[in-house]
């Protein structure tokens, strides 16, 4: 909720704030490579962490780390009946490259981004009716600032959600 009503920003504004978190929120979905950035960067937060409790703790996390990944490593392959499809690799790729992805996960992926892309567009579409529709009814019962009562019912309800949080 701001001060100046949303109805009032221009055309494209509206639009730019209804897509933007829908497009974005697809575009971060259906990239592997988003995904394996993200991993990476949480690893690299893990090691670092690591480094400054100690080398003995950071071994044991590492031994730890790399059991885990291969036992899960082996229960995909024993419970994915596409994996012997998805060791397939180009014929002229290196060796150390990544096996193609089969068309049912990049359909599923691109399934899975575009419908929460799709409740990401409806949820903005959603609130900036909302706002609208509470400020007309506001105004229709005589309150004379709607968007001053809307900013501190808001404000209210962030602390109380913040308190509740805290406990």
């Amino acid at each position: 909720m701001t001060l100046v009503p949303v109805r009032k920003y221009p055309g494209w504004l509206r639009q730019a704030i209804m897509w933007g978190p829908a497009v974005g929120a697809t575009a971060v979905l259906v990239t592997p490579r988003i995904w394996e950035a993200m991993a990476e960067a949480g690893k690299k937060a893990a090691e670092e962490q690591a480094k400054e409790q100690g080398p003995e703790v950071e071994e044991q996390e590492r031994a730890e780390s790399e059991a885990a990944e291969s036992e899960a490593a082996e229960q995909e392959q024993m419970n994915d009946p596409d994996s012997a499809r998805e060791d397939i690799t180009t014929p002229d790729a290196p060796e150390d490259s990544k096996p193609l992805p089969t068309a049912p996960r990049v359909a599923a992926r691109w399934g899975i981004g575009l419908a929460i892309g799709a409740s990401v567009y409806g949820y903005m579409r959603l609130t900036l009716w909302a706002d609208s529709a509470l400020e007309d009814k506001l105004r229709n019962m005589g309150v004379s600032r709607p968007r001053i009562v809307l900013a501190v019912l808001g404000g209210v309800t962030s602390g109380g959600l913040a308190r509740v949080q805290a406990r």
